[in-house]
This record gives structure tokens, C-alpha cells and sequence, in this order.
């Protein structure tokens, strides 16, 4: 699975037409219970990226890495990537799992990303 979409190498105006996107890490984090009270500025993680309960509530979170790579056969090639998704590209890197669902946590992953404004309109890979 990937996401294929331009991407822009930070501070440097360069953008990679039709870049390959892939979730190369995804942890999974269990909180067994709410939190006492939310973290300061009810912000932990990504500032203003996440939903602050998400910060604080109990369930199952994903937490992932998205590399990207000029295109497929430069990731097969095990070629060099061009950078990783951050807070700087206005990419969550946490999201709420369903545990309810017959869906992977990855297929999940991917889905959630397509949600997120950086990605709309990202073909499927």
C-alpha cells in the first residue's frame, strides 16, 4: 500500500511530482484508562494536529512513520528516500484505531490518511 501524491522537500521549493507515500512504522498504544486530566495546553503530540481527547482518553491509537520515495521502483531499488512526513507537512501521525473492525490496522492507517487535508486527492498505490 502507498499513497501517490507531489510532495515538496522542506525549505528547499523542490517538488517531487507523483512522490510515493508509505507507512513505514505503525505502533499501537493501549491506554487502559482515561488519563487523570489532560496534558498541559491540552497538547501532547502534534500541537493543534490531534484532537486534544486523543491526548488523554483511554482505547487503541495508531502512531506512525510515512516515508516517501521519488516513486515505486525507487523504493524497490532500496534507493535513498526523500524525507519523512511531520508536524510540518500538517500530517497527524496519531489516529484512533477500531478495534471493531474487520479492517487491519494499516488498511485503517491508509484510510485515516485519506482523510487528512495533506492527502486529499492522493490515488491509492
Amino acid at each position: 500500500m502507498a499513497l501517490i501524491r507531489d510532495f515538496e522537500i522542506a525549505g528547499t521549493g523542490l517538488v517531487i511530482p507523483g512522490a510515493y507515500h508509505v507507512i513505514t512504522q505503525l505502533d499501537v498504544e493501549k491506554r487502559m484508562a482515561d488519563r487523570t486530566l489532560p496534558q498541559p495546553n491540552g497538547r501532547v503530540y502534534q500541537g493543534d494536529l490531534v484532537d486534544a481527547d486523543m491526548e488523554w482518553t483511554a482505547g487503541y491509537y495508531g502512531r506512525m512513520v510515512i516515508c516517501v520515495w521519488k516513486d515505486a521502483a525507487s523504493r524497490a531499488a532500496n534507493k535513498n528516500m526523500l524525507g519523512v512526513i511531520n508536524a510540518e507537512y500538517k500530517v497527524p501521525a496519531i489516529f484512533r484505531l477500531d478495534t471493531a473492525s474487520s479492517d487491519s490496522y494499516l488498511t485503517q492507517a491508509y484510510a485515516f490518511l485519506k482523510t487528512v487535508e495533506y492527502y486529499a486527492g492522493a490515488a491509492e498505490a
